[in-house]
């Protein structure tokens, strides 16, 4: 009884430090642009509407390079001993260089489609008006982390949450004129919008700094740090891509693909609750340096995160026939003895590895996680293939299950071991 007053009084006291702001704001992000898109794609002509759909689906591959991770590195290495003008510094680096890197792989990823053929030809012409989009994005990822680094979370969720608004907004006004080129104009609008409240922010709250120089350590320590967060990033992000599509070639039924994308989509959205107690937590983590005060602070972290993953998730599993019902009709009933493999498939994700992933980049572990991340993602396609031979689809939650209880006891250790480490060498320095 009294362990559970505790929990319930370390809840409280996070829904009112700023990890509320972030939650919410994620999952109205979230929301409003599933909402957006139902409506985007009635009012655009349906030809064109998979034509921007494909220029998307080309520029994601981009999306999980991440601005080779430099936006993530910033909050690993401007913590509160490094002095603002070398945090400026390094702001700058991520922007100079993470921004060249976009822009480059944009040109290069738009000429190469005018010379490979493609199934939508006239996919083409979006590739050239988005151009410029993920540069736009990755400066606005680049000033989000560091707000982060200033502990601003309400600032942090709220711009989130403005930019889909306001490309919500912009969107149905501007489709009713320009057709699925209003979307374009809508995302622009609002990544400008949001770029320059960032901007504004950072510049009132730092002031004119005069940048100090990074010393050669620093800076490989800085991109080396990126290029792991990248890597880790890459093979993650990769996962659940790679479950659609051996789904789609293995299985090829029509019937089957479509009860698994309408199956996958709640689930998918409770690694949100991990992800941003993460986000809360990364920066506060970065900056400690006692190991065993570390290595509390995560315990605690992870029972409070666990004890809302598992909670949420048995809620969805019993509302999960009800939901499926109501917003997909009665022709995906079948949807839901699915969606029970991958609601389990999500929770442990979230509640038991998701914790260790993040912490292990925060403590200057992202090298490992980039090994792990790669092997993880390497096992979880083999076992697809594997078991979606015994299990049809369900097969792909429970090879997803073993790798991410696997990869989560790895995990699990090496942080151990680590906040062990960092302990061991403040007592030797003293």
């Amino acid at each position: 009884m009294e362990q559970m007053k505790n929990v319930l009084g370390k809840l409280k006291k996070l829904v009112f430090s700023g990890l509320s702001y972030i939650i919410f704001g994620n999952f109205l992000s979230k929301g409003v642009a599933l909402l957006s898109s139902i409506l985007i794609a009635r009012f655009v002509d349906k030809s064109e509407y998979a034509y921007l759909s494909y220029a998307d689906n080309l520029y994601q591959y981009i999306a999980l390079f991440t601005g080779l991770g430099l936006a993530s590195a910033l909050l690993v290495v401007c913590t509160p001993d490094v002095s603002l003008g070398k945090q400026q510094n390094y702001l700058r680096k991520a922007l100079k260089y993470g921004g060249a890197f976009e822009i480059l792989t944009a040109l290069i990823l738009c000429i190469a489609v005018q010379f490979i053929a493609i199934p939508f030809p006239d996919a083409r012409k979006y590739m050239w008006l988005l151009v410029l989009y993920p540069l736009c994005t990755y400066i606005f990822n680049a000033l989000q982390a560091y707000i982060r680094v200033k502990r601003n979370n309400k600032l942090y969720a709220g711009l989130g949450a403005m930019q889909t608004l306001i490309v919500c907004g912009f969107s149905i006004l501007l489709v009713l004129f320009l057709s699925a080129l209003g979307v374009v104009v809508a995302r622009y609008i609002a990544v400008l919008a949001v770029l320059v409240f960032a901007a504004i922010y950072i510049f009132k709250s730092d002031g004119k700094v005069k940048v100090e120089p990074l010393e050669k350590a620093e800076n490989k320590k800085f991109i080396s740090t990126g290029l792991a967060l990248m890597f880790a990033n890459l093979f993650s992000g990769m996962m659940p891509i790679n479950e659609a599509f051996i789904v789609n070639n293995i299985i090829k039924d029509e019937m089957v693909t479509a009860n698994f994308k309408v199956a996958g989509i709640i689930p998918s959205l409770l690694p949100i609750i991990t992800s941003s107690v993460m986000v809360y937590y990364f920066p506060i983590i970065a900056a400690m340096k006692d190991g065993k005060q570390i290595k509390n602070k995560v315990y605690n972290i992870a029972l409070i995160n666990g004890a809302i993953v598992v909670t949420v998730t048995i809620a969805g599993m019993l509302l999960t026939p009800f939901g499926i019902g109501l917003v997909y009709g009665a022709q995906y009933a079948d949807a839901a003895g699915i969606s029970y493999s991958l609601w389990i498939m999500r929770c442990i994700n979230a509640a038991v590895r998701m914790v260790p992933l993040n912490i292990l980049a925060a403590v200057g572990q992202s090298k490992f996680n980039a090994y792990v991340s790669g092997v993880t993602c390497v096992a979880h396609a083999i076992l697809d293939c594997l078991f979606i031979s015994l299990w049809q689809v369900n097969g792909i939650a429970y090879a997803a299950i073993i790798v991410y209880i696997i990869s989560a006891i790895v995990m699990w250790v090496h942080l151990i071991r680590t906040c062990n480490n960092i302990s061991k060498s403040s007592l030797e320095k003293e």
